[in-house]
């Protein structure tokens, strides 16, 4: 606990514009908040284990801003193949450059691997929501259907059950009553499989994001090894027409010692 306290926060580097969105839940949904915190907790752990030093709610921000870029991407994207022969074909975002993007109102710096990985993760949250067998707001007995006990997951932390509780119960219907919220929650974590799916989801979404981060990196240190090799090249190149000046300048004042030498020689 001490070490979590005094953990360094390190920067901001994902050269998004971050906005901190605060989540206002109703007396209702006060379990929802506190599995919604121990999930950021466990992102935070996972990316400190891995040298990436961001705190939850850089994490939440960074989610918050990847979605909605990944919205506008994936809107733009069924515009282009839903395009027919009644107007000129869109060209498609990964094809386009980064003013065309900006002139269109699209982000300009998605990565493709990161659109793909947050495509799998929508993916298998949505594959995590059961079918609804009645309506909102419909009250069933709890004698006829008991809440089968949690199994003990030998594996997963308790962060990461919290994690899988929490996807299914945040994309839940506000509507519904209080009643099928708490019976929701305490059906969901009972699915196969579900919390170790969004696991491997986020797993693959963090990988993704160190990768893109360190590709950057990479590709900023070369332009920076580029600019001092120009910079050398300007330098040298200077030198070597200062030199050829200086070059010039005495064979000019030798020419001209010579030809007062001779003129005087022809003058006696």
């Amino acid at each position: 606990m001490d070490s979590q306290k005094t953990r360094r926060r390190a920067p901001l580097t994902w050269r998004y514009h971050h906005h901190h969105h605060h989540h206002h839940n109703n007396n209702n949904n006060i379990d929802q908040s506190r599995t919604a915190e121990l999930r950021w907790k466990w992102v935070e752990n996972y990316c400190y284990e891995r040298g990436c030093e961001r705190s939850q709610n850089q994490c939440n921000d960074k989610w918050d801003n990847l979605l909605r870029d990944y919205k506008k991407v994936r809107d733009y994207q069924r515009c282009v193949a839903s395009d027919g022969q009644e107007r000129p074909r869109l060209p498609s975002y990964w094809s386009m450059e980064k003013h065309e993007r900006k002139e269109k109102g699209l982000p300009t710096n998605l990565v493709c691997e990161v659109y793909d990985a947050l495509t799998d993760v929508l993916n298998r949250r949505c594959s995590l929501k059961p079918p609804s067998s009645q309506p909102a707001g419909a009250v069933t007995p709890l004698s006829s259907c008991p809440p089968p006990p949690p199994p003990p997951p030998p594996t997963l932390p308790p962060a990461a059950v919290a994690l899988g509780t929490s996807v299914s119960v945040e994309t839940s219907d506000d509507s519904a009553g209080p009643s099928d919220t708490k019976k929701r929650r305490r059906n969901k974590p009972t699915s196969p499989g579900g919390g170790s799916s969004v696991v491997r989801g986020a797993t693959v979404l963090a990988q993704t994001l160190l990768a893109c981060e360190e590709r950057r990196e990479k590709r900023h240190r070369e332009l920076l090894e580029v600019e001092e090799r120009r910079l050398r090249l300007e330098e040298q190149r200077t030198e070597v027409h200062r030199q050829g000046i200086s070059g010039l300048i005495s064979a000019v004042n030798s020419l001209s010692g010579a030809i007062l030498a001779l003129v005087s020689d022809r003058k006696q």
